[in-house]
């Protein structure tokens, strides 16, 4: 007489069945990456990375920079609704606004030009140099400022930007004529020691001012005036 197998039977085939199909699943992904090329040195050059991320005080911006292993930095400017409102290659270091209506940033040289001077030996005060880049969120407008040193925004009030300049191209006097009553003015060169040309500059309509050879400045954290009142810098 025939009898049905038993119960433990019929779980004990199962456990096998789920057996084999898992490792025909594994032979089969094995199978796959081994047709993927192998990763090697190279491929860390290209991986990119976030940093630097930003959303402006009223929501509406997302600032970030797209940092590979090797070469030079993107700068992305997007609206929180997911479209790109600037893209640029070398921008760094970026900063919002208070009010999130500019974005100001610098911008680097090309890597391969920096290699290529120092290959030349070119002197250090010959060097390329740092642009700033100020982009207008509402105008769509970038403004590109050469020969920036560094540059600073307030923290908490609006209207202007505070940058340095690293190289000052001055006039040329060794064509004109001597004279007993007009002196040949002396120009300090522009460094360290001697400070450099502050700029401040309104946001709005371009204005600026300068001021020669300072070697230290900070910002007010929380300023009730502006620089048109004398408030906001301190020299």
């Amino acid at each position: 007489m025939w009898n049905p197998p038993s119960l433990q039977y019929y779980k004990s085939l199962a456990q096998l069945l789920i057996g084999v199909f898992t490792l025909s699943l594994l032979s089969t992904k094995i199978n796959a990456q081994s047709d993927l090329p192998s990763l090697d040195f190279h491929d860390y050059d290209v991986w990119k990375k976030i940093s630097g991320e930003q959303i402006s005080n009223n929501g509406s911006l997302v600032v970030y920079h797209e940092v590979a292993g090797k070469g030079d930095q993107m700068l992305r400017i997007k609206s929180t609704d997911g479209s790109t409102l600037l893209s640029y290659a070398r921008g760094e270091s970026a900063s919002i606004s208070e009010d999130s209506r500019h974005v100001v940033f610098t911008i680097k040289p090309h890597q391969d030009s920096i290699r290529a001077a120092k290959r030349r030996k070119t002197k250090e005060d010959e060097m390329p140099t740092d642009s700033l880049g100020i982009y207008n969120i509402e105008s769509d407008l970038l403004t590109k400022i050469p020969n920036v040193k560094s540059f600073e925004l307030p923290e908490k009030w609006n209207g202007y930007v505070v940058y340095t300049l690293d190289k000052i191209k001055m006039k040329d006097t060794s064509a004109m004529p001597a004279s007993d009553t007009i002196k040949t003015p002396i120009f300090k060169k522009v460094n360290e020691d001697n400070g450099y040309h502050l700029i401040v500059q309104n946001l709005s309509t371009s204005a600026t001012d300068t001021l020669k050879y300072v070697k230290v400045y900070d910002l007010s954290h929380d300023c009730d005036r502006q620089f048109d009142d004398g408030g906001g810098l301190l020299l």
